[in-house]
């Protein structure tokens, strides 16, 4: 048993070889690895040293059982959180199904195994998978960037991977867009927020919007809005059509002849970018009238294009999540 960190593992353990077999000829796809574990000894001791997407684990095996495998996976730091779905023949064995629910499985499949059953489960757990790995990617990415980066973006980098690991951490898809808003205005420094998102695949109808303004003497306003578009219909076209983000501000506007663009968002800077991941447009988010500055900078571009990628991932990790 190997660790291949260009594929993604499965982890298949069952003592019977057959239907280890039968496993690998229903799961088996070029991006993934799958590792065979004849025994609950065996599966614990890759997972020692390896990560893997998913666990698909045989309750009923001599020695340590299924069951007791999982507490042992549970137990470790390492593998706490990885999705462990139990394969068994047992029609009957509602103790056994309830004490896995209670040890963190995620489902339940009997034998014998439809394939294409096991093959739509399992293929929500690996693109969870991807889509963390993303994340975790961004984040080494983000603290390379560190070395070159002012004290003053050093902060806001702290509290971009911050944000991260709390969007990474939310399953709620409403959630995420609430939590992104208000976090993104205040890393950004700027006056409000607007995060966007369609309603479905081919259309630019938004299904939800969050609005987050500067805090008041009320408190910080985070508030789910009206799913209809405040844009005009050119700022739109860059960010959706172009897929780029676009800034504005009094100066940028008189040269390029967007004055007319600020005056209709009654705004004296605008920052916008699209939120898309592998070619999947999900919406939108802008920023407008920086608080420390006349307008945004080159790095809060960049840093805009980064916030808007961290929360398509999370978006769609929520979503999936939700559909699992």
């Amino acid at each position: 048993m190997e660790c291949e960190p260009l594929k993604i593992n499965i982890l298949l353990v069952d003592d019977n070889p057959a239907n280890l077999l039968s496993l690998e000829a229903i799961l088996q796809a070029p991006e993934r690895n799958l590792v065979r574990a004849a025994s609950g000894k065996e599966a614990l001791r890759y997972l020692l040293d390896c990560d893997a997407s998913v666990i698909l684990l045989d309750v009923n095996m001599p020695g340590l059982d299924g069951l007791e495998t999982a507490a042992l996976i549970r137990g470790r730091e390492r593998s706490r959180d990885i999705p462990i779905i139990f394969l068994t023949a047992d029609r009957d064995g509602e103790r056994n199904i309830a004490k896995g629910y209670s040890l963190g499985a995620v489902d339940y499949i009997l034998k014998p195994i439809e394939p294409d059953i096991l093959q739509s489960k399992v293929a929500v757990f690996v693109e969870l998978f991807k889509r963390r790995e993303e994340v975790k990617q961004q984040a080494e990415l983000l603290r390379e960037q560190n070395i070159e980066l002012e004290n003053a973006n050093l902060q806001r980098l702290g509290r971009l991977v911050e944000l991260g690991q709390q969007l990474a951490a939310e399953r709620d898809p409403s959630r995420v867009l609430e939590t992104f808003c208000h976090a993104a205005r205040d890393i950004m420094g700027a006056e409000q927020c607007c995060v966007g998102v369609f309603a479905g695949e081919g259309t630019c109808n938004l299904g939800r919007r969050y609005h987050s303004r500067t805090p008041t003497l009320e408190g910080a306003a985070c508030t789910e809005e009206p799913p209809s578009s405040p844009l005009p219909e050119k700022i739109l076209d860059v960010l959706i059509n172009e897929r780029r983000p676009l800034r504005l501000d009094k100066n940028r506007a008189a040269n390029n002849g967007h004055q007319s663009l600020l005056r209709a968002l009654v705004v004296s800077s605008f920052l916008g970018a699209p939120i898309f991941l592998s070619e999947k447009v999900f919406g939108w988010m802008y920023l407008t009238d920086k608080l420390d500055a006349a307008e945004f900078s080159d790095a809060d571009e960049r840093l805009a294009v980064t916030l808007a990628t961290q929360v398509a991932v999370a978006y769609e990790n929520a979503r999936l999540y939700t559909e699992a």
